[in-house]
Formats: C-alpha cells, sequence, structure tokens
C-alpha cells in the first residue's frame, strides 16, 4: 500500500539564512553617442543623424543566459541612425 512521506516544515526564516548566491560585482560601462539635427527655416524638413557607442564597446559580461543586461545595454555595438521629418 502507499504511503506518502512527510517532510519536515522548515521556517522561512531559516530557509533564507541557508541561501547563499553569488553575486558578482558588474563592472562600470560607458558609452558616448553622438548626435546631430538640422531643420530647414520653415520648420517643415527635419533630418537627424546619430552614431551611438562611438567606441563600440562591448556590454559588461552579466551572469545570466544571454550574458548581458538588455534592460541598461545594447549587445548590437555602434549603431547608425538616420532619420527624416516631414510635417505638413
Amino acid at each position: 500500500m502507499f504511503q506518502p512521506r512527510t517532510v519536515p516544515e522548515i521556517p522561512f526564516w531559516h530557509s533564507c539564512l541557508q541561501v547563499k548566491t553569488y553575486q558578482p560585482r558588474i563592472r562600470a560601462h560607458y558609452t558616448h553617442d553622438l548626435v546631430a539635427a538640422f531643420t530647414t527655416p520653415g520648420g517643415k524638413l527635419t533630418l537627424d543623424a546619430a552614431l551611438l557607442n562611438v567606441a563600440d564597446r562591448e556590454p559588461p559580461r552579466v551572469y545570466r543566459q544571454i550574458n548581458y543586461d538588455p534592460v541598461t545595454h545594447n549587445p548590437l555595438g555602434r549603431v547608425f541612425q538616420v532619420g527624416v521629418r516631414w510635417r505638413l
């Protein structure tokens, strides 16, 4: 006949004290961006360009499945952006 086993309860505060996690320090990460915009005198046409992460620095390594923090870093490296806005 099947008899279930019981597991002794451990108080929550006791189990929290037993957990040891590795929290490495993540080094500082700075990127420099260049942005320029030009608007025609009438204000109908705006041209803009941007160069993000000029030095093409890699994001710091984070111990996650994807090896970087997607909230604060961009894995693409140097990015060029060009935009045109026409107002009617």
